[in-house]
Order: structure tokens, then sequence, then C-alpha cells
């Protein structure tokens, strides 16, 4: 697995650059895929890089009819809840750019129990994949403590789930769905976004204290793990 850790000015410049990144791995993928798989993340910092997706000049390089939208994670509320991830994703991105609607695959949160909607989006996962899910491309966020996705840590889902039930996350809503590290970790590329004076510390934690074990030090791709930070949260590091 490669790794590489860019830092930019500033959160506009990290998501300007991981836009046109983005873009030419998509481009690349395409010349020998028929599609591409992508897991986004919520978040205000990976709200800015969709809003850009959708806008000129990025929108139009893109073959949105041949993406793949999956979710890293989401919070177990309605679908147009303000606190879900599938609805940020949506009016910053989705509702603005040509995709069809059957590639795009949020995570169940209605008419099903948390374990069940677990179960069902693992399911789905498997269905899409032929069994094996191998996702192209996922964009993770890192929590003050750690976390990832919903992977908080003293949070241990089974090996075998792709996707897990959180019953009782530290932070609210407690009630949510995420995919596993094994999913995370049998994707081909997986890319961390994280700007701000506030993600200064667990920042600098994750990159040089690897005996604390926490889920974003777990996250191993099976191709490239990629950090897309601004100077303010890479301030802790010594570069």
């Amino acid at each position: 697995m490669n790794r590489e850790r860019r830092i930019f000015p500033d959160p506009e410049a990290a998501c300007e650059a991981l836009a046109q990144d983005f873009i030419t791995t998509v481009e690349r993928a395409l010349e020998k895929a028929g599609r591409f798989t992508v897991a986004l993340a919520g978040g205000s910092t990976p709200a800015r890089f969709y809003r850009l997706l959708a806008r000129s000049p990025y929108r139009e390089r893109l073959a949105w009819e041949k993406l793949h939208v999956f979710f890293g994670d989401e919070r177990f509320v309605p679908p147009d809840h303000p606190d879900s991830n599938y609805r940020m994703a949506r009016e910053a991105l989705l509702d603005h750019v040509p995709i069809p609607a059957a590639n795009v695959h949020p995570m169940p949160t209605l008419g099903l129990t948390l374990p069940a909607a677990a179960r069902r989006y693992e399911t789905h996962l498997l269905e899409c994949f032929a069994g094996s899910p191998q996702l192209d491309w996922v964009l993770l966020g890192l929590g003050e403590d750690g976390h990832t996705a919903s992977l908080f840590p003293g949070f241990e889902p089974p090996p075998e789930a792709w996707v897990a039930a959180v019953a009782s996350a530290p932070k609210p809503p407690p009630r949510r769905l995420t995919l596993t590290y094994r999913t995370f970790n049998h994707a081909r590329q997986a890319v961390f976004l994280a700007t701000g004076a506030g993600k200064a510390g667990i920042v600098a934690r994750v990159f040089t204290r690897p005996e604390l074990n926490l889920p974003a030090q777990r996250i191993a791709p099976r191709e490239r793990l990629s950090w897309y930070l601004d100077e303010a949260a890479s301030a802790g590091l010594v570069t």
C-alpha cells in the first residue's frame, strides 16, 4: 500500500486539489473498467468538496452515469433529517449532477430495526460486488477522538461483517450504520480529508502515536492511503 500526506494552505485549497485528483483517478480507472464505485463521508469539510464537484468545470469532467455512490456511514435517522449524511450529500452534490438514481446507494434507515438495516445494506453490497465488496475510492473524515466513519474507539465490529450497526455512539445521534474495517481495507483507495485547528491534536496523534491503535490508524486500503490536510490541521506535525 502506498501512503501520501499532502498539506495545503487552507480548506479551499485542500478541497480543490482533492477534486482535481479525484477526477483524474476516475478518468484513469474508467479507461479500464465500466464503472467507478465510491463511498462518501459526512461532515462539513466533505460537503465543501462535494459542492466543488457539483460546479463547473468539475461537474462536466465526470462520467456520472458510470459512478456508483455508496456511503461510509449513516446516522439512523430519516433520509430528510438534518443529521442525515445522505441528505447532506444530496443537497451538496447529488441533486446537482446527472447521476442516475439507480447509481446512488443510501443506507436504509426507514422501516427496519438497526440490526436489520445493517444486514440489508450488507446484502446490497454483496449483490453489487458479486459477493466481495471492493470499493474503488472511499472518503473519510477524522473525529477529534480518532474515529472515522462511525468506527469509534472501543467499538469493535464483527470481523466478518462488511456493515455494522452502532447502537450507542459516543456522540449524537447514538444509533448509526457504518462500513467496517474489513470493507474500508478491502477498498482500492482511501482518502482522509481533515482541516482546521481543531483537528491538529488528533492528526498529530494519528501520525506519531501508532500504539494508540485509533480507528483512523486502522484504515489500510489495498492500493493507496492519502491524507489531505490544511496547514491548521497539520500544525502539530514535523514536516
